[in-house]
């Protein structure tokens, strides 16, 4: 009886672990190459400045204006009620001015 041969055996074994590999040595090398300690040192600026708390702020304002139906005025139902009356009285005015016009053109 043969086996697996041992070209198959490599092949598996580096198709399944060169991903990893290439990605823990591109870990490292930015270690040794400073793209760490840049990436570090913008963060511990940013985090000192409070940027990120400049972010919250300004996500929060953005939440309650669209809480506030984008117009930054809180609708109350009695204002819908006013406003939906107004417009049913002017619809109303408008529908009888047009029955007018039209009975007096015939």
């Amino acid at each position: 009886m043969g086996g697996i041969p041992c070209s198959i055996v490599k092949r598996s074994v580096t198709k399944a672990f060169a991903p990893m590999q290439e990605l823990t040595r591109r870990y490292i090398k930015s270690w040794q190459d400073g793209t760490q300690a840049a990436f570090l040192s913008r963060f511990w600026e940013s985090a000192m400045r409070g940027d990120g708390l400049v972010l919250l702020k300004d996500s929060t304002k953005k939440l309650f204006k669209v809480a506030d139906h984008g117009d930054g005025v809180h609708n109350t139902d009695a204002d819908n009620n006013s406003n939906n009356s107004s417009k049913r009285s002017s619809q109303n005015s408008n529908k009888k001015n047009s029955e007018k016009d039209n009975s007096s053109s015939r």
